[in-house]
């Protein structure tokens, strides 16, 4: 039996790996903050800071849809 050899990751894809983990570590991490039943955990400090993240996402701007039209 021969052995496979193993894929050479390079650094920069590691780097980028991890980079965009640690993003969606702390989306997920504010996103169950914001949605915590517990009034206390959303009026807490951490609790601001993920509804000054979340909030944004929940406006609807169709500027975008006005350069289209032009």
């Amino acid at each position: 039996m021969s052995k496979k050899a193993r894929p050479v990751i390079s650094r920069a894809a590691r780097v980028v790996s991890a980079i965009a983990m640690a993003l969606v570590a702390v989306h997920l991490f504010l996103s169950v903050i914001y949605n915590f039943p517990d009034e206390k955990v959303q009026n807490s400090a951490v609790g601001d800071v993920a509804s000054q993240y979340i909030r944004p996402y929940f406006v609807q701007g169709y500027r975008i849809f006005a350069a289209l039209r032009s």
